[in-house]
């Protein structure tokens, strides 16, 4: 994997993980999109997650919201 930042790693498919987890950046997108999450409703349903990863998620996410949005609408 290529870390991206500290809590946040794309491997070499490109996809993105959360660090040190097996949760990808997609599935806690999904969520906040699907149910309007917030980061503290994000860690109390994810709550192996801190929310300095789960801030991490969302910014990753804001970075790459275009492509991000490709992926989601793939996925439904």
């Amino acid at each position: 994997m290529v870390p991206v930042s500290t809590y946040i790693e794309v491997d070499p498919q490109g996809v993105a993980w959360i660090a040190g987890t097996n949760i990808k950046v997609i599935e806690v997108i999904l969520d906040r999109l699907a149910y309007g999450w917030g980061p503290e409703e994000i860690h109390f349903q994810h709550s192996e997650l801190s929310l300095a990863q789960i801030h991490a998620t969302l910014s990753y996410y804001y970075e790459n919201q275009a492509r991000m949005d490709e992926k989601v609408s793939q996925s439904r």
